[in-house]
């Protein structure tokens, strides 16, 4: 059985009791909730959005049924999310305010002030900059009344954004820095590499290209620190760029060289993660494993199929279950196989 802890079972008679089949007796938890919500984030990872909208609306019944307020409305911010991605923003806008409207009914400041950037992201797709900023600037004030650094130099750079787009890029830049000081005094390397590389541009695009170089050269710093190939390439073509803007060939010319071997790091790397997402899609299924078998795969003693693994060279780890998979067509056939892929891929 799963575990009793936090659960709050419920139960429900089958609707159509009176046509002469047997009731129905189902128990709802919040921890099958959080369970289905798992699987919809595995799903949405490996790319089967039509699974984990339909992943996240189960659960969203289920907080309904249970009177699971928070849940319900992480389950609704997620739909929405969906339908954004999908460019549906009539239908997404419906379900974040859905949401906010719980968090505000709960009190749920940090959720609430989410979904208010959420539908600003929406205002500035549709063009509403005015909008967009009122919905900004009200994230912004709640993310200071509770003290979230991260998320308040997050609303930050939102709103320098908003400013880069009407044109006013010193009061972009201001908003900028701002935002780079408080990832700097937290300690985020992603919010400083963000807020330096925006500063860059800003700076290129007033024509400041020493400051710009310098702010291309620092996220440089933290890109290479992160590992992020992508940004790192990105940022060599820019550097690339200004530097044949200053005239010194030379320079530009080993910034595009230094483009070319991080595009082909980038291209083997993804040649990698193409093998470990087929991994992936195994555990987006996991949904449709029963319950019973669930727990008995569980059960599983993990040492000798960790044990194949080869923990110390995951190159070659991946290439044998890869190898294995191609003979077990689901997890029914070979538990022991399906759980390693697991362990190792998440």
């Amino acid at each position: 059985h799963y575990p009793l802890r936090r659960q709050r079972q419920m139960c429900i008679r089958d609707r159509n009791g009176a046509s002469g089949r047997k009731k129905e007796v189902r128990f709802m938890t919040e921890d099958s909730a959080e369970i289905l919500v798992a699987r919809a984030r595995a799903a949405n990872k490996s790319g089967d959005v039509d699974d984990a909208e339909r992943l996240y609306r189960e659960s969203l019944v289920i907080c309904r049924e249970i009177g699971d307020r928070k849940g319900e409305a992480d389950a609704l911010n997620s739909l929405g999310t969906i339908k954004q991605n999908r460019g549906d923003l009539g239908e997404a806008e419906r379900l974040y305010r859905e949401s906010l409207a719980i968090c505000r009914e709960i009190n749920d400041r940090k959720r609430e002030a989410t979904l208010l950037n959420n539908l600003g992201i929406i205002e500035q797709n549709r063009g509403d900059l005015t909008g967009a900023e009122r919905l900004y600037r009200e994230s912004l004030a709640i993310y200071r009344e509770i003290n979230d650094r991260e998320r308040e130099a997050n609303s930050l750079n939102y709103l320098g954004i908003i400013e880069d787009n009407r044109g006013d890029l010193g009061e972009a830049e201001r908003l900028y820095r701002e935002s780079l000081v408080i990832y700097i005094e937290i300690g985020n390397l992603k919010g400083e590499f963000n807020s330096l590389f925006i500063l860059g541009i800003n700076a290129d695009k007033r024509g400041e290209l020493d400051e710009a170089k310098g702010f291309y050269q620092n996220s440089l710093k933290i890109a290479q620190e992160l590992g992020d190939l992508e940004s790192q390439t990105l940022l060599y073509k820019n550097l690339a760029r200004v530097a044949e803007a200053m005239t010194e060939k030379e320079t530009a010319e080993g910034f595009h060289q230094a483009a070319l071997e991080t595009k082909r790091k980038q291209s083997n790397d993804e040649n990698h993660t193409q093998a470990l997402s087929k991994h992936n899609k195994i555990l987006s299924n996991f949904h449709s494993i029963p319950r019973a078998f669930l727990q008995f795969l569980w059960t599983i003693p993990l040492e000798d199929a960790m044990e194949k693994t080869a923990i110390n060279d995951r190159k070659s780890s991946y290439r044998m279950w890869d190898r294995v998979s191609q003979h077990t067509h689901s997890a029914h056939e070979h538990p022991e196989v399906y759980l390693a892929s697991c362990l190792l891929y998440t």
